[in-house]
């Protein structure tokens, strides 16, 4: 057996029940192939692709017969069509050739759509007369995937004459030529902004958040946030600083007292850049006007970065003398800009005593404001509003000093003094503005409804009858007489106002409560 047949073997093989391989050139391959229905050129192409072949022209590209809806094998019999592969199978033409029994061809344009074959020893039968015969297709022996035309990474697969791409998620089309829009999916999360890149996207994270789809929680407290003593609370995109003391702002950044309030810096500039700092913040580098303040500032400081900080007081100029104290000579020259000026900074090695230091050195700082009223009172219910550190943006506190009974930043929230349930045995509490009131149930009086009320003081019964306090209720009895011999009408007897008279056991009644 020659490698013709061996090839010829292993495409029979191949083949799907309802086809049958005709012959081979060794580029491609012929099969006839089951049709359904009227054996037109256009059932013809239909039974070729859908079983995944190439329907073979007639002829070649100066063929009358052959057109774009055909593909060019290398046939030549335009005018006897299939004569190629009858001559190689049989050495003769179609009519002669049994293989080709039954087999119609491709034809464009000819006989109304007909396509043609041989039929009962006559070649070119006009289709249209015959049913469910065959189809006359063409696989490609070639390699489709030799020239790798799946980009991007697509898995190429060859299926006779054609090929297929299978493309990985990111890209799309017949060669995965085409980048999918990933953004379409709007995979950043926790409002990240998606920018589709070539065969991925990237995520721009808003602030608190990171990861490739922004869904990971950035801990803000791993960078210790909070100064002053601040505790840090990571929180989902953010985090929240609990201050210590009179510490306030985001970060705790601002210590508040009486009148002013203080920043520290944990950043070193020279005394220049620090106070031209400190007034972008709508304050001033501290002044620092008496020893209660420099103790206050230094235990700041201590708690703080615990270095030396530069404070608002700098020389108006330096005294220099020779060694035996006598003063400097007037005319002498200088190098420019010498001597430099001193500035002042509470000093770490001193017990943050003031040191003087040339105002180029650098050092952290501590910025000043007064606190004063604000211009727009934003604090609700009567509160007062007082701010300080207005200069920058983000920089500026605003305070609310609540009138009685109300809370919150803004004072917006009324303080429920019932909360605490100040009433007592039973009593119903209202809540006011900076205040309530308790409704006491029958027995009971007080601002809390704390004294219980002796129901038989004064005496409510009858002249020489016995009044029984029984909390919330009371009994009067008649003196001397039986048990079950009754010697009263509740209808004729008032008991107090918001008590109603019932009949008890014996020679008695009692007062209970409406």
């Amino acid at each position: 057996m020659g490698p013709r047949c061996a090839i010829l073997l292993l495409f029979l093989c191949g083949l799907t029940r309802g086809q049958e391989s005709l012959w081979s050139n060794g580029v491609w391959e012929y099969v006839k192939v089951q049709a359904t229905g009227p054996m037109t050129s256009t059932n013809v192409k239909t039974t070729c692709e859908g079983a995944g072949f190439a329907t073979p022209c007639p002829g070649d590209g100066s063929c009358d017969y052959s057109s774009s809806d055909c593909v060019q094998t290398g046939l030549t019999g335009c005018i006897h069509p299939m004569d190629d592969i009858s001559q190689a199978l049989c050495s003769n033409n179609p009519r002669y050739c049994p293989q080709l029994e039954g087999v119609y061809t491709y034809m464009a344009g000819w006989e109304d759509g007909a396509a043609c074959g041989a039929e009962r020893g006559s070649w070119c039968t006009v289709g249209t007369g015959y049913s469910d015969r065959f189809a006359l297709c063409a696989r490609d022996l070639s390699d489709q995937c030799a020239e790798a035309p799946c980009q991007n990474g697509g898995t190429c697969t060859d299926t006779g004459g054609s090929y297929t791409c299978d493309c990985w998620a990111a890209w799309t089309g017949d060669n995965c030529e085409t980048d999918v829009d990933e953004c379409l999916q709007t995979p950043c999360q926790n409002e990240g902004t998606c920018t589709n890149t070539a065969g991925s996207y990237s995520c721009s994270c808003t602030d608190g958040w990171t990861g490739q789809n922004c869904g990971d929680d950035v801990d803000e407290c791993a960078n210790s946030p909070c100064a002053n003593g601040g505790v840090c609370a990571n929180t989902p995109g953010s985090y929240t600083c609990t201050c210590s003391g009179s510490a306030i702002g985001q970060n705790c950044e601002t210590i508040l007292n009486d009148v002013s309030c203080y920043r520290l810096s944990t950043d070193a500039k020279t005394f220049l850049d620090a106070d031209g700092y400190c007034k972008t913040l709508g304050g001033y580098l501290t002044k620092v006007t008496g020893l209660t303040e420099q103790s206050y500032l230094g235990q700041l400081i201590q708690q703080g970065t615990a270095v030396s900080h530069w404070i608002g007081l700098k020389g108006t100029g330096t005294t220099f003398e020779y060694a035996d104290a006598s003063p400097i000579s007037g005319a002498l020259r200088w190098m420019p800009g010498k001597p430099e000026s001193l500035c002042v900074k509470l000093d770490e090695n001193g017990n943050y005593d003031l040191n003087a230091d040339f105002c180029s050195g650098l050092y952290n700082y501590i910025c000043e404001s007064d606190v004063t009223d604000c211009s727009t009172n934003e604090c609700q219910n009567g509160g007062g509003c007082t701010t300080c550190f207005g200069g920058g943006v983000g920089s500026g506190h605003m305070f609310c000093e609540c009138a009685a009974g109300y809370t919150g930043d803004l004072c917006e929230t009324d303080i429920d003094e019932c909360d605490s349930a100040p009433c007592q045995n039973g009593g119903t509490c209202t809540d006011g503005v900076d205040s309530y009131t308790c409704s006491c149930p029958n027995g009971f009086d007080g601002d809390n409804c704390e004294i219980d009320v002796d129901l038989c003081n004064p005496h409510p019964c009858p002249a020489n009858w016995r009044c029984d306090d029984f909390t919330y209720y009371f009994t009067c009895t008649s003196p001397g007489r039986s048990l079950g011999e009754p010697v009263h009408d509740c209808t004729d007897l008032n008991c107090p106002a918001g008590f109603l008279c019932l009949e008890n056991e014996g020679s008695s009644y009692l007062c209970m409560p409406e």
